[in-house]
């Protein structure tokens, strides 16, 4: 019997025992009347062959097209959740409503095409466990690496641009903590309830605007200089000897608050390096190599500049525009130990 093109197929996934644990169901994702139809199944995106016929062949019943686009849903039994695991032409995860579910392009692959299908577990809750986990796991690493209440020192390299999956951890630690209610309430509270000195400085000011007297008035109002007459009938006309004058100007103290702080710099610095760590991770996923234009390559992109759009957006806020660098790292100032916000 000949090859029959088809609109969707399901591919049987056994274990070690041979046991059938779950079918992935495999459709192209071309137009509607792009396949080869009955009259010319090889030109088919799909097809299947007679198990008896792909047995003589040596073939497999199900096959795919080079160059081709498919769509597929992993499905389990007894309620377990399934998903295939990512290769050479296999993309997961694209829809995070949909588990199970992702995209196979064949390319030049030629050969047999193998679909690993993997147990997802059940028991962690995305929203709520897993990132709990992630948090958990990041507090603790942090911990080890950097205890601020003992000498320290140590070499830190990334190592993500050899190791792709590495990257694909950082972004997702990084997105865990840029999102989590905890980080967002911080820098609301900062903006609300900024860390501040006052700064004492002086200024010179005309001798008729009101000031606050300073323990050097009296030299000031004796020293020469150019001059004033007072107006017939001010109350200092008669305590003066004659001519009564005061300076045109005299030099008063002023306090102002002062936001550009050690503590308000280190919060700054943390959200620059987050910002430009994911530039550049954004630029390297970019890249024009052939292996780096996939659907998981795109997806990262695009959760990088969301990221990296909202790091832009707090840095454009309240005071963090006109703070300097760092000079020195303040952590055991007890405003990043204890102040809300900063803690």
């Amino acid at each position: 019997m000949p090859a029959q093109a088809s609109n969707g197929e399901e591919v049987p996934c056994h274990d070690a025992r041979g046991r059938v644990v779950a079918r992935v169901r495999i459709w192209s994702r071309r137009r509607k009347g792009a396949e080869g139809g009955p009259e010319r199944p090889q030109l088919a995106d799909l097809v299947r062959w007679p198990a008896a016929e792909a047995r003589t062949r040596g073939e497999e019943p199900v096959q795919l097209r080079e160059r081709a686009r498919y769509a597929y849903r992993v499905i389990g039994g007894a309620g377990a959740e399934y998903g295939l695991k990512e290769g050479r032409g296999i993309a997961t995860g694209l829809d995070p409503d949909a588990p199970g579910t992702g995209e196979i392009e064949t390319g030049d692959y030629c050969g047999v095409l193998p679909l690993v299908v993997v147990r997802r577990s059940v028991k962690l809750n995305y929203r709520d466990h897993y990132r709990g986990m992630l948090n958990h796991i990041a507090e603790r690493c942090a911990g080890l690496l950097l205890e601020s209440r003992s000498a320290t020192r140590l070499r830190l390299s990334a190592e993500w641009r050899r190791h792709r999956a590495t990257l694909e951890q950082q972004l997702e630690f990084l997105r865990q903590t840029l999102e989590s209610r905890g980080f967002n309430g911080a820098v609301d509270q900062i903006l609300r309830h900024p860390n501040r000195l006052l700064q004492h400085e002086v200024r010179r000011q005309p001798v008729s605007l009101p000031f606050k007297a300073g323990r050097d008035l009296g030299r000031q109002l004796s020293a020469a200089g150019a001059r004033v007459a007072l107006p017939g009938g001010h109350p200092l006309r008669d305590a003066l000897p004659a001519p009564a004058t005061l300076p045109e100007k005299i030099t008063v103290p002023v306090r102002r608050d002062c936001w550009d702080t050690a503590e308000n710099r280190f919060v700054k610095m943390v959200l620059v390096e987050f910002r430009d760590f994911l530039g550049v991770a954004a630029s390297w996923l970019g890249g024009k190599s052939a292996e780096k234009q996939t659907p998981e390559n795109a997806r990262l992109l695009k959760e990088v500049a969301r990221l990296r759009g909202g790091l832009e957006t707090i840095l454009a806020r309240g005071f963090f525009a006109g703070l300097g660098p760092p000079g020195t790292l303040p952590l055991g100032s007890p405003v990043l130990q204890r102040k809300e916000g900063y803690r």
